[in-house]
């Protein structure tokens, strides 16, 4: 398909093939309602983030093995995650994405708090079926909210706030995981009803779940933007958006949106380099969870921030002057995230071990701002929904995928205590290297196409 056929917004939108009907975004950007979703998006990640802290005393308690934990950490969430997800895209373009998005937060809470009474493997397992299927209904309206509610040169920026919600999320389930373990094992919780005869990794799942309930309410402290009209035919004013229509959509701009799926799919299966490193740095430094967590969750609260707000900036600032800007800086940022996110086992001592840490971070979660910032630039409002249920299905199905993949590569490749760290150093870059290759191809295309619309769009053209 020729670059010629592929028409972006101005401003950065889709455009499709009208794309004088489509209006870019609204006139100033509702920060509330940024930080609002941002609070429910780390609260879902503390959900889902608390697992591999507690990898060994799961382990260890439940009898598991490495495979069955990557399950827990991967496939078992991302399932009914990915089930659930095209129905809930469907929903928020139809429905009150406000609304949508509490029901959730309630529904996700719940099934945490579940999955803190599991016993067994299936219990936990199927505990963790019911949290991805609640979180499904977070990214397609979240997304859609921040389409409609943020001034495209803010959008960038926007989504940088929004994004610190992992990391956030992160943290705080490695530090506050950390401090609730050490308050359990001391008898702290003995006296409460219920939760005070389970083992202490039960209590540190059950606490951010009864946090979700009350925090639902925060969706209603903000008015819920207007849709902005699509690029569309009239007769489509009328009538709901279909997936067909998505479809022929993504089909048109086939050349951007590859790109940004497949590397949200490989930053998702990059993500098992995470949700296995307390594991592998107790492994490999005979550390505890608590002492991984305090320090883990600090330095991830310091520098995500830092690093979110930076590329942010970064990208709004160098895609004034192209389209493609977002991706490019996301390839350059992964390319300086790799050498010590690998050192971090190959350190000579811990203190070295923990800055390698740090600086990982610094440079870590390119790829996933910069592929939604690109996904809002190229979908109409109207689509966004749906479009980011596939682009959440791409990133979930990496995540399922990669703490099997990294636990399978130490099972069959390497041997002994430090088989984890092992096949994490194989396998990560590889996964990098491919994503940043997408990255690439998917910044030179989009900037190739704006490049080409101003050309047609010349009275010289």
């Amino acid at each position: 398909m020729s670059t010629s056929n592929i028409a972006i917004d101005r401003e950065g939108a889709g455009a499709g093939d009208r794309p004088e009907t489509e209006v870019s975004g609204p006139s100033s950007t509702n920060w509330r309602m940024v930080f609002v979703l941002t609070a429910i998006f780390s609260l879902s990640s503390i959900d889902r983030g608390i697992i591999p802290l507690l990898v060994e005393p799961i382990r260890a308690d439940l009898g598991l093995t490495d495979v069955q934990i990557s399950l827990l950490l991967g496939f078992s969430f991302v399932l009914l995650f990915s089930l659930c997800a095209l129905p809930a895209g469907y929903l928020a373009d139809v429905m009150s994405r406000r609304l949508l998005i509490a029901l959730s937060t309630v529904f996700w809470s719940v099934m945490g708090i579940l999955c803190g009474f599991a016993n067994t493997f299936w219990h936990l397992f199927f505990g963790r079926l019911g949290l991805g299927a609640g979180e499904a209904g977070l990214p397609p309206a979240a997304f859609s909210l921040l389409r409609d509610g943020v001034h495209p040169r803010h959008r960038a920026r926007a989504f940088s706030v929004y994004h610190m919600s992992p990391i956030i999320g992160k943290g705080v389930a490695n530090w506050g995981g950390a401090i609730l373990l050490t308050l359990a094992a001391a008898g702290a919780f003995r006296a409460w009803p219920i939760i005070g005869n389970l083992q202490p990794w039960q209590v540190a799942i059950i606490m951010p779940g009864l946090l979700g309930l009350p925090m639902a309410l925060l969706l209603f402290t903000f008015r819920e933007p207007k849709r902005s009209r699509a690029a569309t035919t009239p007769e489509h004013d009328k009538d709901a958006p279909t997936f067909g229509e998505l479809i022929r959509h993504i089909h048109t701009y086939r050349r951007a949106y590859i790109p940004i799926y497949v590397a949200m799919f490989l930053s998702g299966v990059g993500n098992g380099f995470s949700a296995w490193l307390p594991a592998a740095i107790g492994r490999t430094w005979l550390l505890t969870p608590s002492e991984i967590g305090k320090v883990l969750g600090p330095v991830g609260l310091l520098t995500g921030p830092i690093t979110l707000l930076a590329f942010g900036y970064l990208m709004d600032r160098f895609g004034r002057k192209s389209s493609g800007a977002a991706m490019r800086v996301a390839f350059f940022g992964t390319a300086l995230h790799l050498p010590p996110s690998l050192f971090i086992f190959l350190a000579p001592s811990i203190p070295l071990m923990w800055t390698s840490v740090g600086f990982s971070m610094l440079f870590d979660y390119a790829t996933l701002l910069a592929t939604s910032v690109a996904l809002s630039f190229v979908t109409p409002t109207r689509l966004m929904g749906k479009a980011t249920a596939f682009y959440a299905i791409a990133a979930n199905s990496g995540s399922a995928i990669g703490p099997t993949f990294f636990a399978l590569i130490a099972k069959f490749f390497f041997m002994g205590d430090e088989a984890l760290s092992d096949g994490l150093l194989f396998g990560y870059p590889l996964v990098l290297v491919l994503c940043m290759v997408m990255l690439w191809i998917g910044g030179r295309e989009i900037a190739r196409a704006t490049a080409q619309k101003r050309v047609d769009a010349s009275p010289a053209g």
